[in-house]
């Protein structure tokens, strides 16, 4: 999100981040994609894989297979991390795709962010101001109360799945609508922001959470035997 706002004015924020946040849900839908192939149900082993697929559920090692997972997945990173390293520009001014007055175009077109392109060194000036802010506050307390059960309905839905009574394969197939639901959903929001009138950040933000916190409550409050109505509320 700094690197975004490093390159983009504060109207073109949104749908940016939108555009690769969204790969969450692609990323979500295509384990339960991959999944569909492996036709295994019953094994634990490759339900813990689909999320890598079919290949990597074969790999006949001295280490148990998920541990393969992340060592694939870790070197994937790792290497990824060295073309960044490489390649990304620290800032507009270094981007070396761009000659001189390019770069000041881009500088200029970002002043209207009134937060500058880039800052090594620490304004203890606006630190003191931004603690004296109440939004920041309240925008600390916001990202808080969102993050920790997003934290835990990210990382551990399809437990949260097969706990509700269906198995690997089940949970795999399961795992697309999840996926496709968060695409959409996060264009939506992009959408909503385009559209309504200037500073309605807020509004969106608190409109699309009415939805989370009905069904929060839904998965809370309904019998446990009513694992259908549970799943539609995850």
């Amino acid at each position: 999100m700094l690197i975004t706002s490093m390159y983009y004015t504060r109207e073109e924020q949104p749908a940016r981040i939108s555009a690769w946040y969204a790969w969450n849900g692609v990323g979500v839908a295509g384990g339960g994609l991959i999944g569909r192939w492996t036709r295994d149900p019953g094994s634990v082993r490759r339900g813990l894989l689909t999320v890598l697929g079919y290949g990597i559920g074969h790999i006949q090692g001295a280490l148990a297979s998920w541990r393969y997972e992340f060592i694939v997945v870790g070197a994937f990173c790792s290497a990824w991390a060295v073309v960044l390293l490489l390649l990304l520009p620290n800032s507009p001014t270094t981007f070396r795709a761009f000659s001189r007055d390019e770069k000041l175009l881009m500088i200029a077109r970002l002043r209207r962010n009134q937060t500058g392109v880039e800052q090594r060194r620490i304004n203890w000036g606006q630190v003191r101001e931004a603690y004296r802010d109440y939004k920041t506050w309240l925008f600390t307390l916001l990202g808080f109360v969102a993050n920790i059960p997003n934290g835990g309905i990210s990382n551990f839905s399809t437990l949260v799945i097969r706990g509700l009574g269906f198995d690997n394969f089940q949970t795999a197939l399961l795992g697309i609508p999840q996926g496709v639901m968060v695409v959409v959903w996060i264009g939506l929001g992009a959408l909503c922001n385009a559209r309504m009138p200037k500073n309605s950040r807020t509004h969106v933000c608190a409109i699309f959470m009415l939805p989370t916190i009905a069904g929060a409550l839904g998965f809370l409050l309904a019998p446990h035997d009513a694992y259908v109505g549970r799943l539609v509320c995850l």
